[in-house]
């Protein structure tokens, strides 16, 4: 099995970690295998039905073994799916990764990400027991605040409600909260795109608040990943990648209200088609907003300029 990892930094209330992202080949997200899945998911590409929990295990290990675990602070574990769920991970394969990781004495952080469904506050405490002294973090791809972007335009089947009890939950068991937001899914125009993206970044950092949590956000321009409706739809031209350009000013719009992560293509499943300025200002936007992950200073980004930005 193919392993995928990347180091990356990331800001943690004021502190600068290096994270090692880790994809793991499982069985998929259960939701797409039994209903479908969201509209624009590239991820079963990855999955393998037939996966044993040792094979997860060993892609687990010699990940590990590939890097400078010395050099880490946090650890990220993709699974194309739900990490809380039985069916996709199985408790013990949990309870394993997580106890290699508590071994590890740099490591700070440990994200997870889930559907909200397999979320409770029992199984959250349980992982924080095998995670030791490591912080959890669990992410959850809210993708938009709007019920009708969410469940019909991105086809996520997740009321609000199930949202909310899951960050009450994840409060109850003292974990952070990860929330990406989906930017310009088929069906909104860029405008709509924008505001969407603004108004479901307040939306989360004022359900956080309420539910006394730490909360950051991330926001996901959609790509084109390979063998999807998506990737019909860029072809016959009947959809538009986000403007770079908009992104920042997504961002401009949103950092104030809470920490903000920015996210590309941190999978490698683009393909390059993701969202694009010209070859001009293209390169330095992208390392700008690098820097911006890494420090939440947007100055940088806010004294940047190109000629391409209002163009036509």
């Amino acid at each position: 099995m193919e392993l995928y990892s990347i180091v990356t930094p990331l800001n943690i209330r004021g502190k600068i970690l290096n994270r090692l992202i880790i994809g793991l080949t499982t069985k998929g997200c259960e939701y797409a295998r039994t209903k479908g899945g969201c509209s624009m998911c590239g991820f079963m590409k990855y999955a393998d039905k037939d996966v044993t929990d040792r094979q997860i295990i060993d892609q687990f290990e010699k990940t590990l073994e590939m890097n400078d675990l010395n050099a880490l602070q946090a650890i990220e574990i993709y699974n194309g799916g739900s990490f809380l769920n039985d069916n996709e991970i199985s408790s013990e394969v949990r309870r394993t990764l997580l106890e290699k990781i508590s071994e590890i004495p740099s490591i700070e952080r440990v994200f997870i990400e889930s559907r909200p469904e397999y979320i409770n506050a029992e199984k959250l405490l349980q992982c924080r027991q095998w995670a030791g002294d490591k912080e959890i973090e669990v992410g959850i791809g809210l993708e938009s605040s709007d019920d009708y972007i969410r469940n019909i335009l991105i086809r996520k089947n997740m009321p609000e409600k199930d949202f909310i009890r899951a960050v009450e939950e994840m409060s109850k068991a003292k974990c952070d909260l990860f929330v990406y937001l989906l930017i310009k899914p088929p069906g909104l125009t860029e405008k709509q795109a924008i505001e969407d993206s603004v108004n479901s970044a307040s939306y989360v950092f004022g359900i956080a608040r309420r539910c006394k949590i730490n909360a950051r956000v991330g926001l996901e321009p959609v790509f084109v990943p390979s063998n999807t409706p998506l990737e019909n739809m860029f072809e016959d031209k009947e959809y538009e990648l986000l403007n770079l350009w908009s992104l920042i000013d997504i961002i401009r719009r949103v950092h104030k209200l809470g920490n903000v992560h920015v996210g590309l293509d941190d999978e490698g499943l683009s393909q390059g088609r993701m969202p694009y300025s010209c070859e001009n200002c293209y390169e330095k936007l992208l390392d700008e907003i690098t820097i911006f992950n890494k420090t939440q200073s947007f100055a940088n980004l806010d004294s940047f300029d190109c000629d391409c930005r209002n163009a036509g």
